[in-house]
């Protein structure tokens, strides 16, 4: 797991976050923000800060069906889209590994 400053990030604590977030997001109509994916994020150990989850969701979309759309204060809420055959079911990241 990453810390609070922490510049130099292991290639599998990146990958692990990764799958740690897709297993966040549901399939629309539902959706989640990124400040609830922080906070769930932070739960798990991880710090980052918001803006580092923006990109890697951004990132995740070009690879995923992964959409978003802006919700209050213009904070993007983000979901799989409805019918994509990838869809991350909630599992920890101990089960996938």
């Amino acid at each position: 797991m990453t810390t609070k400053g922490a510049k130099n990030v292991a290639p599998r604590d990146t990958a692990i976050r990764y799958i740690t977030m897709l297993s966040m997001i549901p399939v629309e109509p539902k959706h989640i923000g990124t400040t609830e994916i922080l906070g769930l994020l932070e739960g798990q150990g991880y710090f980052v800060n918001q803006r580092t989850i923006q990109r890697d969701l951004n990132l995740l979309s070009t690879q995923f069906p992964l959409d978003s759309q802006p919700g209050i204060r213009n904070e993007m809420r983000w979901f799989f889209r409805k019918g994509s055959p990838a869809h991350w079911p909630a599992m920890s990241a101990d089960t996938a590994l």
